[in-house]
């Protein structure tokens, strides 16, 4: 699984290149959490893990002052090039994040500390008292066939070992997908009022422009799902098998030129 050194280097600079294609799958989401973080005119807000910057911009556009933290310098690049908002390469767990802020956003970047409770102690300690906050964060990982599905399809090529599924409390995407690990994180660190609310929808696997649907959809996922990972270590035939085999599978999940995935995710919200 990714962890935050990834996110820093190769993963990093991998969504860069590719961030049209991952607003199309994150945006979603992302515009769910944004919406119960209610209204931002005149509001500061921190953005940890802001990424290429589509969240701080939303944010910006609705008045708020925006610091986006994250750190690839990769993606901070792109965030930066579309201007909106600030941005500084800082490890929002552990650096000096300025503020005191008003509010607290971050969209899939909460999963990823080492030490996750002492990580969101720290970032409580830049808001001021009654600061509110949403995070958007994978729910289980049986809970999103998007990668279960392909993890179940490559094991027999890969191996039970090296497909194994991302677990809750280990650093990655999926590393809050109980409910009760995350409310005991977020509680220990000193966030008060937290309530995990689902949110479940279909959204486009896609990547590239091959005009096979089930092509583009096997690429997002060789490429930056969380199960891409697995194929680091794999030889030349085993990738060209996964290929093959993913577009297969995804062939039965086209839909309006599309291949269309159950994504589901917790809205948290809470307060400093």
């Amino acid at each position: 699984m990714a962890s935050k050194s990834d996110w820093a280097g190769r993963v990093g600079q991998e969504w860069a290149r590719r961030v049209a294609d991952m607003e199309d799958w994150l945006g979603p989401p992302g515009l769910a959490g944004l919406t119960a973080l209610g209204k931002v005119r005149d509001v500061s807000v921190l953005d940890v893990g802001c990424g290429a910057g589509a969240s701080s911009r939303w944010l910006a556009a609705e008045g708020a002052g925006v610091v986006g933290f994250d750190v690839s310098a990769d993606l901070l690049a792109v965030a930066k090039a579309a201007s909106g908002a600030a941005y500084r390469l800082a490890d929002a767990a552990e650096d000096d994040l300025g503020g005191p802020y008003d509010a607290i956003y971050s969209r899939f970047g909460a999963m990823f500390f080492d030490d996750p409770e002492a990580g969101w102690s720290h970032i409580r300690g830049h808001m001021r008292t009654d600061a509110k906050g949403v995070i958007v964060a994978w729910r289980g990982w049986d809970e999103n066939p998007w990668t279960a599905l392909p993890a179940q399809w490559m094991t027999p090529i890969l191996g039970e070992d090296v497909m194994a599924p991302s677990v809750t409390g280990v650093p990655g995407p999926f590393a809050w997908g109980d409910a009760d690990y995350a409310k005991a994180v977020l509680a220990g660190a000193g966030w008060r009022d937290v309530a995990l609310t689902p949110w479940t929808q279909e959204n486009v696997l896609s990547m590239g422009t091959d005009p096979d649907p089930a092509v583009r959809a096997a690429k997002a996922t060789m490429t930056i799902s969380p199960v891409a990972s697995r194929l680091k270590n794999a030889s030349e035939a085993q990738v060209s098998a996964v290929r093959e085999d993913l577009v297969s599978r995804f062939s039965e999940y086209v839909r309006d030129d599309a291949v269309w995935m159950k994504a589901s995710v917790w809205i948290i919200t809470m307060r400093a």
